[in-house]
């Protein structure tokens, strides 16, 4: 299976340079030595700050992921804006940054992702055993 190296770091520092209304971002897709099989995707969750647009944030973020790791395609997640099962995937993920003062909202963003996810598998459970 082929693969190629994603560059993270220099993917972490043109997200803190060109787009400050990223609060944190998480990225998943790749393995232990930083390669991506060509058939996956990165996906670069990032939690926005409030008010920014959404339409004005992906293009943005489109903009510099595309200038940055243009070999790979890279889904988009806007954590503020998405389900359960998305933040819990991403929570997952290896977090390329926390812009200072937000270590706190990271934490918490975690933490509820896991239990969002926990209730929302219970709640299945549940409707399962009613449809039965």
């Amino acid at each position: 299976m082929k693969s190629k190296k994603v560059d993270l770091n220099k993917l972490t520092m043109a997200l803190q340079a060109d787009c400050h209304f990223v609060l944190f971002a998480i990225i998943t897709g790749f393995d232990q030595e930083k390669q991506v099989p060509l058939e996956k995707n990165l996906e670069l969750s990032v939690y926005v700050e409030s008010g920014t647009g959404s339409i004005m944030a992906l293009e943005k973020l489109l903009f510099v992921v595309n200038k940055v790791v243009p070999d790979f395609f890279c889904e988009i997640i806007l954590l503020n804006k998405t389900d359960a099962d998305s933040r819990f995937k991403a929570a997952g993920g290896t977090c390329l940054f926390i812009r200072p003062g937000n270590e706190i909202l990271y934490e918490l963003f975690v933490s509820r992702a896991s239990f969002d996810y926990r209730v929302k598998r219970a709640q299945l459970k549940v409707w399962e055993k009613r449809g039965k």
